[in-house]
């Protein structure tokens, strides 16, 4: 006759679903392992089974875009009345086992612990979330300058974690290796594209997103093939042409019939456009290069040619000299003597 099994103590842990390894002491000196749990519920009236060991996350880290959503979901084992808790810097931020957090910003990002547990016992698990660079304020896309003037840009970026910033010139030269970029004083020549960087290695994971943004637009596009995460912006740096027109030559002797032809130059822009005038106002060329043909009298006199951008403007005057044929018209006047003769009146 078997001695009658008393269970006064069960320690089990899941092995797979309904499957469990338990050690418990009885009555007897013997122990009793790999109890299926249907078994063990026809002696039991209670029976809960810690969670230990199984808790996890659908996701181990989540790599999350700027005002994106994403949802964290926690499972374990065991049971049953599983109960769940998720904090965040040591905050309860929900009591479900599915975590959803939406319009994601900087503020999310860090780590994640689930906490599953029940009579039985309980178990932890954690998760990283990471959040990709962005901008939270957008700069002006075209910065307007004078020579002798400066230029100060700061070029803000948040994520986690933090991002570096750096700043190229359009040709992906470095120019500055913080978020500031500065010219002082500004000198002819510095015009042109800048592009603000920001970029975070997140956990070696292989992937870009890149936000670009031009003086006419925006757009957004994403590249599998770089291997951090990278947010461009673009600034126009624009230097007024004041103090750099020039043109050649100043001045033009021309004869009638002949061609003539002025070269205007300028520093400065970009986005320089030009204009010609003549003296009266009359708008004769847009282009930089302004060419007479077939020269009259009446072209003789001041042109100006000015040029402008966004950020100023100026003008330079020439002059056309005409060396024309002078037609003389010679009126030949016939003087006629006329002579009076008295006659002698003989009677």
């Amino acid at each position: 006759m078997n001695p009658e099994v008393v269970i006064v103590n069960q320690v089990c842990k899941p092995i797979k679903i309904h499957l469990f390894a338990c050690t418990c002491d009885i009555g007897h000196p013997f122990k009793v392992t790999n109890i299926y749990i249907s078994d063990l519920l026809q002696t039991l009236n209670s029976f809960s089974v810690s969670p230990e060991g199984s808790a996890s996350v659908s996701q181990d880290i989540a790599i999350v875009n700027f005002s994106d959503d994403v949802s964290l979901l926690c499972s374990a084992l065991g049971g049953p009345l599983l109960s769940y808790q998720w904090e965040m810097n040591g905050t309860i931020v929900s009591n479900d086992s599915e975590l959803i957090l939406a319009s994601i910003d900087v503020t999310f990002g860090g780590n994640y612990v689930c906490t599953v547990s029940n009579a039985a016992g309980n178990d932890t698990t954690s998760t990283m979330l990471y959040v990709t660079p962005y901008f939270p304020t957008q700069l002006e896309t075209d910065i307007l300058s004078e020579i002798w003037s400066s230029v100060d840009i700061t070029c803000n970026a948040v994520g986690f974690p933090s991002p570096t910033v750096v700043w190229e010139d359009k040709l992906g030269g470095r120019v500055s290796n913080t978020s500031r970029l500065e010219f002082s004083p500004v000198t002819f020549g510095i015009e042109g594209v800048y592009r603000c960087i920001a970029f975070s290695d997140i956990n070696g994971e292989v992937f870009s997103v890149e936000n670009q943004t031009t003086i006419f637009g925006k757009h957004s596009f994403m590249s599998e093939s770089a291997c951090i995460t990278k947010v461009y912006n673009l600034y126009i740096s624009t230097v007024s042409p004041l103090g750099g027109v020039a043109v050649d030559p100043t001045s033009i002797n021309a004869t009638q019939n002949s061609n003539a032809t002025f070269n205007c130059a300028a520093l400065g822009g970009p986005m320089n456009t030009y204009t010609w005038r003549r003296e009266d106002n009359t708008g004769v060329s847009s282009d930089s290069e302004l060419t007479l043909i077939d020269i009259q009298a009446s072209d003789g006199g001041d042109y100006t040619c000015s040029v402008e951008n966004p950020a100023g403007e100026d003008n330079v005057t020439v002059t056309l000299i005409g060396k024309f044929r002078l037609i003389v018209l010679v009126l030949h006047i016939q003087l006629c003597n006329i002579h009076l003769f008295e006659g002698v009146r003989q009677g």
